[in-house]
């Protein structure tokens, strides 16, 4: 009996195994199946990650032992901003989470104190503060790393397209760049 390794080098492969039909609808929907955890994994990691920007004392606090139940799930959707939430009542917001979790909190109260304590905690980000600033990029800095970026962007597939190539055309024309050669297609 050869070695498989030494089969292998001759060229001499062994014999297939023929496909069991019977086991054939099984495969498909194990790997369907793995396919859709995986999915579903991704999503709740995609919801951790955007809650965590909007309500990130939530995540660090642990206030509810699973983000994804019933009760967690209507604060975030009850309530838009943590404003919302702080200015509830404490009783309100009890009752809220009895309502909603059916009753199954132990200590309600003790949870909706929590709730409050992580939305003091969160940072906020604030929509209406932000106010864009136009940065222009200066003649000034790297000049071998400034060429190379305009060398990339004339030996792009792109250059060939004849509005591409106008609007390269006069940016380096703008910047009055006559140090550096430009080979056109």
């Amino acid at each position: 009996m050869l070695p498989q390794v030494y089969l292998l080098q001759l060229c001499i492969l062994p014999k297939s195994c023929s496909v069991d039909f019977r086991y054939l609808a099984l495969k498909r929907l194990t790997r369907h199946r793995f396919h859709i955890v995986n999915s579903i994994v991704r999503e709740k990691n995609y919801l951790l990650s955007n809650l965590f920007l909007k309500f990130s004392g939530l995540c660090q606090n642990k206030v509810f032992s699973n983000n994804f139940a019933k009760a967690a799930t209507e604060i975030f959707n009850e309530f838009f901003t943590l404003d919302d939430i702080a200015a509830r009542p404490l009783d309100e917001l009890a009752s809220f989470l009895v309502d909603k979790s059916k009753d199954r909190f132990d200590d309600p109260e003790a949870t909706a104190k929590l709730l409050q304590e992580a939305v003091r905690k969160s940072y906020r980000i604030n929509a209406t503060d932000f106010k864009a600033e136009n940065t222009y990029l200066k003649r000034t800095g790297n000049e071998y790393l400034r060429y190379y970026f305009i060398q990339a962007a004339l030996s792009s597939g792109s250059i060939y397209l004849s509005s591409y190539n106008t609007i390269i055309l006069a940016n380096l024309k703008k910047a009055k760049l006559t140090s550096i050669n430009v080979l056109l297609y």
